[in-house]
Order: C-alpha cells, then structure tokens, then sequence
C-alpha cells in the first residue's frame, strides 16, 4: 500500500514550489496535472508490487476533484497505470458517518478518531456506492504513538459490528523506536484475529 497527500508536500518548500501547489479551496490544475504526472510515473515504476492506494487529505472535493479533467477519475488513473488491480481511497478527513468520495475508489478511506461514533449508512454487501466499507483508526493514544487507549473487548466489539455489516477495520498500530511492536498491542491484535 502506498499513503500519499492529495496536495503537495506541503514541509517541503522546494517540491511545493515546483508543483505549484496552493493550499485551500482552489482549482489547482497545475499542480493536479504535475502531480498525477509523479503518481503516474511512480505507479509504472512500482507495478504489481503495489496493490493500493490511500490518498489523506482530500479536503476541497468539489473545488479541485467534482469537475473536468484532471480530477477523481484521472488521479485514480494515474495511481492504477502500473497495476490495474490497485485498490484507491481518497480521505476527506475524520468524519463519524463513512462515505464514499467517488465512484473511483475501491474503498472508503474512513479516517475516524472515534470508533464508538461511527455511522454507517445505507451499507449494501459491505458497500457503500458501490466501495468497499473500510475504516480507519488507531489503537494507540495518537497516530502512531502512545499505549493502548481501548480495551481489547472495546476494539472486538467494534470490529465485529463493522464485520456484521460487511465492513472491514484497520487499525493503526504504534512501533516503539526498537521497530517492534508492544506486547500489550500484540495482545489486542491476537484477540482481534481470534
């Protein structure tokens, strides 16, 4: 899988320059056009080693993606040029109620801080228009840090009721500086598996 912003990098002064990347509500053609150009090129690097895409920060759909070219369509295309079979989620952020950004993605982004206030709505077949039902959150304190903030039975119970509906959980685990992962984490993953 492959985590990328929609926009620029936007820590780095030089590609943002380059790009010509503009934050907030704009058209940005330039940019899209330059950047689904690097998407492109690193997809067809890639190939069949990269099976999907997740692409945060989708936050102005309708001013730089809901309109002609280039939009949803053409940036999904570019991150599939290597490997048709790719899966691709475009995120617009943490919302409680899961939905599908655009007919194409594969499967919902849905970034969520908490899990207890998901909504789900008009779920067919584990679909929502026609994506895949996919939910994303963490199981440490913060992204990627921190010690378990839920119980394990907490967690299963919220797996279980997205699985019911033919969803699917994914869950941020943090790695301590070691690269391993915490007992207490491997835990709760070991009883999520069960």
């Amino acid at each position: 899988m492959v985590y990328l912003p929609s926009g620029g990098p936007a820590q780095d002064h030089t590609a943002v320059k380059a790009l010509g990347w503009q934050t907030g509500a704009h058209r940005n053609t330039e940019f899209q056009i330059k950047w689904q150009q690097v998407i492109r090129e690193w997809s067809e690097r890639w190939g069949a080693k990269v099976s999907g895409w997740w692409f945060d920060g989708c936050y102005w759909p309708n001013t730089m993606y809901r309109r002609s070219a280039p939009n949803f369509a053409t940036f999904a295309a570019a991150a599939r040029a290597g490997n048709p079979q790719s899966a691709v989620a475009f995120n617009p952020g943490v919302f409680h109620r899961i939905l599908s950004m655009s007919p194409y993605e594969d499967y919902t982004a849905g970034e969520i801080d908490l899990p207890e206030k998901i909504m789900v709505r008009r779920a067919e077949d584990g679909r929502i228009d026609g994506a895949q039902l996919q939910i994303l959150s963490h199981l440490g304190e913060k992204w990627g840090m921190g010690s378990p903030r839920f119980s394990t039975e907490q967690v299963v119970a919220w797996v279980r009721k997205l699985e019911d509906q033919g969803g699917v959980f994914t869950w941020d685990v943090p790695v301590e500086a070691n690269g391993h992962i915490s007992p207490l984490f491997i835990d709760q993953l070991t009883a999520i598996g069960r």
